[in-house]
């Protein structure tokens, strides 16, 4: 298990006739090239810790290594954190290992990539242990030194902060609430404003002595004889204004719900107006 030198770029092996050497040459460009892919194992797996995957290309002080023969093994993952893939000379091979801050590395314009002045470097990857859950990030901004964007293997963006100059198209949002969904809004709904809305609830409609459910803020109708009484609906808190139609007096009382109560008692029907106050 080692991580190789396969040379410069600008530099083709010094043996001419050595074709295995050309190849890997011209392999290892086209992949810089063309965005080399995943160099982490496990990328869809969230239990296991990864390693770097055989194969794979690693640009360090401008010298270009490969991944022989087999994965290269990390270190063990011992307790729960953010880890950072470094990256250190070791004769003619790479040594990797962990760390987990980033102070002192700044970007390389030169050699395109995160360094520390002592050589050392870090690869563009995350990866957060939290108990059994070990989740890889791509990050996709490492020259900004800290505050990643990072991407999961299923596609899920983290970062610090998101700036959209278009519209934001989506099913829901989380800001660890759980999924909500958004409704249009032309007003601030905190606890201190003075919000103004065309109802709560809804009136419900009602035309006999039996008041159907209503919510918070909302209200109805009964009308029965004097004798009759109302039922209120089960739960909550009313207020209730009882009239005798066509005699011009009555009465008002709050009351809990699911309360039956005569307020006159007399001739004519009763209109009742419930209104639910809590």
């Amino acid at each position: 298990m080692a991580i190789v030198k396969v040379g410069t770029y600008r530099n083709p092996p010094v043996d001419i006739t050595d074709y295995e050497a050309i190849v890997s040459h011209l392999e290892a460009y086209t992949r810089q090239v063309g965005n080399q892919g995943m160099t982490l194992t496990e990328w869809t797996n969230t239990t296991n810790a990864p390693k770097i995957a055989m194969g794979s290309y690693i640009s360090h002080g401008g010298v270009l290594y490969v991944v022989e023969d087999e994965d290269y093994a990390l270190p063990a993952l011992s307790s729960d954190g953010t880890y950072y893939i470094r990256v250190a000379v070791s004769g003619e091979t790479l040594a990797l290992d962990y760390i987990t801050d980033l102070t002192g590395y700044v970007w390389n314009a030169i050699y395109n990539g995160l360094y520390h002045p002592d050589g050392k470097q870090v690869l563009p990857y995350q990866v957060v242990k939290s108990g059994a859950l070990v989740e890889k990030y791509k990050i996709t901004n490492l020259m900004q030194g800290g505050g990643f964007s990072r991407v999961r293997y299923d596609g899920v963006l983290k970062c610090e902060s998101l700036e959209v100059a278009g519209a934001i198209s989506g099913a829901t949002v989380n800001t660890g609430q759980g999924a909500n969904e958004l409704y249009p809004m032309n007003q601030a709904v905190r606890t201190t404003d003075n919000v103004s809305f065309a109802n709560i609830n809804p009136p419900v409609d009602n035309s006999d002595i039996s008041p159907p459910p209503i919510g918070k803020g909302g209200f109805t109708y009964a009308v029965g004889s004097g004798q009759d009484g109302v039922t209120l609906p089960s739960g909550g808190t009313y207020v209730v204004v009882a009239l005798f139609i066509g005699y011009g007096y009555g009465s008002i009382a709050r009351l809990s719900g699911g309360t039956s109560k005569v307020f006159l008692d007399g001739p004519g029907d009763v209109g009742y107006l419930i209104m639910r106050i809590a």
